[in-house]
């Protein structure tokens, strides 16, 4: 195996990053045209995280002369992994590859990756130095599966100057369901309706953080992490209050409906950066681009928690 310590070059950055076993390293053998051991990466990254990914490989290239690492932007999460599953063990398959937390597990069963684990233990790798929540969501049995890579989490963004033109303070910055229900029905009545106040893709893992903040796991086995998880609830008191201060807004009408998919979750923020909707809630990966166009307008709390309880964290 030629990839001994590449990892630690990306481990700095935080993401989710696993390394591919078996035959799929002929990806990592040395090109006639080159001396050099070439390690090909996929990635998911796009805008701005793309050039940093790509500015960090040019450093490491540049370093040493033993390895070249190829970073190839493969699309999106879901699409990788199903490439992944389909090239292992054949020479189109990558040393390394970018994931989504939630597929750790289904990698993890297929036995197609080398658990992080191993070259943390052979290069003794500290550990400790991986912020501890990030580091939590790859642990199984306190074997590390995966390298925390790009590690983001949800968050809710509001615009200042939709706030501004209608004389709305701005919610706090760890707000309860109550205090974005509040500015978002503030919104739609002050706007006459012109501005929708928030909203809410319907995407599972946004749901799943809401859970999650209220300190409740959605499957069985601590989510999966102390053994496979064989039993989801999504009638918890804290999923079922969830849904309810969903439905709250939607039958106010300063709810809009975006639907789910990518085209959702594109048009939403379309619609937030143009001043038509006040709220939304996404990835902080979002943070960056919305920044470009808002700049200081630009509002971002934490993922709201359940009317008198603490914040659990997502």
């Amino acid at each position: 195996m030629k990839i001994t310590r590449k990892w630690q070059w990306l481990a700095g950055m935080m993401a989710v990053l696993l390394v591919v076993g078996g035959v799929a390293y002929s990806r990592t053998r040395v090109h006639a045209d080159s001396s050099r051991i070439k390690v090909v990466f996929w990635h998911e990254m796009k805008g701005p995280g793309q050039q940093a990914i790509d500015a960090y490989v040019k450093a490491f290239n540049h370093q040493q002369s033993k390895y070249e690492v190829v970073a190839e932007f493969e699309g999106g999460y879901n699409g990788v992994i199903q490439k992944i599953l389909n090239t292992h063990g054949t020479a189109a398959s990558p040393a390394l590859f970018q994931s989504m937390d939630i597929s750790t597990s289904q990698m993890y069963h297929s036995g197609f990756t080398t658990p992080m684990q191993k070259f943390i233990d052979r290069d003794h790798y500290d550990a400790d130095q991986i912020i501890p929540g990030a580091k939590a969501i790859v642990m199984r049995d306190n074997q590390l599966l995966a390298m925390p890579f790009n590690a983001s989490q949800t968050a809710l963004y509001y615009n200042k100057r939709v706030l501004r033109q209608y004389g709305i303070t701005p919610p706090p910055v760890d707000p309860t369901y109550d205090d974005i229900t509040r500015v978002a029905k503030a919104i739609h009545d002050k706007s006459h309706g012109k501005v929708k106040g928030m909203t809410m893709e319907a995407y599972s893992w946004l749901f799943e953080q809401l859970v999650a903040n209220a300190g409740v796991p959605v499957a069985n086995h601590d989510n999966g992490h102390t053994g496979n998880a064989t039993k989801v609830d999504f009638t918890s008191p804290a999923a079922i209050n969830a849904m309810k201060w969903v439905k709250e807004n939607i039958d106010y009408s300063d709810f809009m409906n975006f639907g789910s998919g990518g085209n959702a979750a594109a048009n939403e923020a379309a619609s937030f950066l143009a001043g038509h909707l006040g709220i939304f809630m996404q990835s902080s990966a979002n943070t960056g681009q919305l920044y470009q166009v808002l700049k200081n307008d630009l509002g971002v709390t934490y993922f709201p928690r359940p009317n008198g309880q603490r914040a659990n964290g997502s």
